[in-house]
C-alpha cells in the first residue's frame, strides 16, 4: 500500500513538472526541456508500473546494486 502511495505521488509531482514546463516553452524560457524529460519519465514509470513491474522504482527500492549496474555501467 506504501509504494502505491509513492508511485502515485511521483506520477502527480511528473505531471505538475511536465505542464510546468509546457508553460515555460510557451514563455519563451530556453531550458524548458530539462525539467519536461524528468516529468515526462516520471509520468510513463507510473504507467509502465501499472502495465508491469520493472519499473526504475521498482529496480531502485528491490535491488540497488542492479541499479547502479543497470544505469552507470
Amino acid at each position: 500500500m506504501e509504494k502505491e502511495k509513492t508511485r502515485k505521488i511521483s506520477f502527480y509531482v511528473g505531471l505538475v513538472i511536465a505542464i510546468v514546463s509546457i508553460y515555460l516553452a510557451f514563455n519563451g524560457v530556453s531550458n524548458w526541456y530539462h525539467p519536461a524529460v524528468f516529468g515526462i519519465w516520471l509520468v510513463f514509470d507510473f504507467i509502465s508500473s501499472r502495465k508491469n513491474k520493472t519499473t526504475f522504482d521498482y529496480i531502485l527500492n528491490k535491488d540497488w546494486k542492479t541499479f547502479f549496474n543497470l544505469y552507470l555501467w
